[in-house]
């Protein structure tokens, strides 16, 4: 399984917004802190403010915010509202393939795919920051 870099980048953004929790955090801030492309980064945050994980606030003082549920997301949450989940084309369309009357195949990977979710189960946002609150907050607070 490979995830996209727009996956990648919410989960970078969503864990910066868990430790960074005092204030909205500006789009061009937090493409600078995550290294990461400000462009590329609106489209993600566009994406996580659609699926209700985090909120947007306009204005000078504006930038986005987690949700207070985000922090109880799984990281199978997360993934599912960012990343495409077919992972063939029959997924999506079953008459996509002359073999899918015969096909063992897509079940295989229909299993796979929920045993990779499973896994992402047992995992919250919360989890992912806990134990390294401290140096993540260090690595992500603004250069002064």
């Amino acid at each position: 399984m490979h995830l996209t870099r727009r996956t990648d980048y919410g989960l970078r953004l969503l864990m910066l917004l868990a430790v960074d929790d005092d204030a909205p955090v500006g789009l061009n801030d937090a493409a600078t802190r995550l290294e990461v492309s400000a462009n590329h980064l609106a489209k993600v945050a566009q994406a996580l403010v659609h699926a209700a994980l985090i909120r947007s606030i306009r204005g000078r003082a504006g930038g986005f915010m987690l949700l207070p549920q985000t922090r109880e997301a799984t990281v199978a949450d997360i993934v599912e509202a960012l990343e495409p989940m077919a992972l063939v084309e029959c997924f999506d369309d079953a008459d996509a393939c002359t073999l899918s009357p015969m096909c063992r195949l897509h079940g295989a990977l229909a299993e796979a795919k929920q045993s990779f979710l499973d896994s992402l189960r047992r995992h919250t946002l919360a989890d992912l920051v806990a134990r390294r609150r401290a140096p993540l907050l260090r690595l992500t607070r603004k250069q002064e």
